[in-house]
């Protein structure tokens, strides 16, 4: 079986900031300058029309690692899988 897997940032920046001011003034005015963001890791297995995700706070090995547990419950009893990750020189992150 092969599946294709790839992860991707979502997330909300604050915007510009306006306020009412007299013409011809430029007054200081604070912005929200948080953000706030998750992860999403995505497979699927075209070939037996299945898919596993997760939304995580952040990247790193151990979210990997529960990613490829919960893809392997996809894969039947006795069979191999080849994962087709995007960007697969970015792997070395999770290590």
């Amino acid at each position: 079986m092969v599946g294709f897997q790839d992860e991707m940032r979502i997330g909300q920046i604050g915007t510009t900031t306006r306020i009412w001011a007299e013409k011809g003034t430029r007054p200081v005015a604070l912005k929200q300058q948080e953000f706030t963001s998750a992860y999403v890791f995505g497979t699927v297995f075209p070939a037996i029309g299945e898919f596993s995700s997760l939304i995580t706070p952040n990247v790193n090995k151990d979210w990997m690692i529960e990613h490829l547990k919960a893809i392997s419950k996809l894969i039947p009893e006795g069979k191999h899988a080849v994962i087709v990750m995007d960007k697969a020189e970015r792997v070395s992150n999770f290590v």
